[in-house]
């Protein structure tokens, strides 16, 4: 039975860019579209905190 990774053999393979170039473009793309991520995890995470508030303030109503 022949091994896993037998057929593949990566020698003499060199990427165009690397791995600072990787980093770099996901920085600026960050930087580019930052305000649409945090709005896009406020969205996600504004039910969970409505409702955390909402079940405190719930429960301490009901302690009074």
């Amino acid at each position: 039975m022949p091994q896993l990774g037998a057929a593949l053999s990566f020698d003499g393979v060199s990427l165009p860019f690397s791995v600072t170039d990787i980093v770099t473009s996901v920085f600026n793309f960050m930087t580019a579209f930052s305000d649409y991520i945090l709005l896009g995890i406020a969205i996600a995470l504004i039910p969970k905190f409505v409702s955390l508030i909402i079940g405190f303030f719930g429960r301490r109503k009901a302690e009074v």
